[in-house]
């Protein structure tokens, strides 16, 4: 499987994948970086599609780049990706400022971040020379 990226490297400097959920009407926008342990949902965009995940019984503390400390709700969900469907855990945290401001520099949405977790245990692996997300 081969996701094109070089839109959104060339547009906005890195990587961004467009997602669904099975049964929600909206895609859904998530930055791809390797660098973060984590996926995450931002909690005003969980908030609108929670019905499409599954909400665990924990939760994990983490520490942004801020430094700060933040108690995350874990939820789990499948994306599709294209046509192919992957299972997948997402921190829910909150990302309104950083959406916020992503959109009124670039005028597009975005919803999240896929980090290495999710790309290694699916064996993706992100081609910048040909700008493919490739699994």
């Amino acid at each position: 499987m081969e996701v094109c990226i070089k839109e959104s490297v060339t547009k906005f400097k890195f990587p961004i994948i467009s997602c669904e959920f099975p049964n929600f009407e909206y895609s859904l926008n998530f930055i791809i970086d390797s660098g973060s342990n984590n996926c995450i949902l931002f909690a005003h965009v969980y908030k609108h599609c929670k019905m499409c995940l599954k909400e665990q019984d924990n939760s994990m503390t983490v520490i942004s780049v801020s430094a700060q400390e933040h108690n995350c709700a874990i939820a789990n969900a499948e994306i599709l990706i294209g046509e192919q469907s992957f299972e997948i855990e997402f921190l829910i945290a909150d990302g309104f400022n950083a959406a916020k401001n992503f959109f009124e520099a670039n005028n597009e949405e975005i919803h999240g971040i896929i980090g290495s977790d999710f790309l290694s245990q699916n064996k993706f692996s992100i081609d910048f020379c040909n700008f493919k997300l490739i699994a």
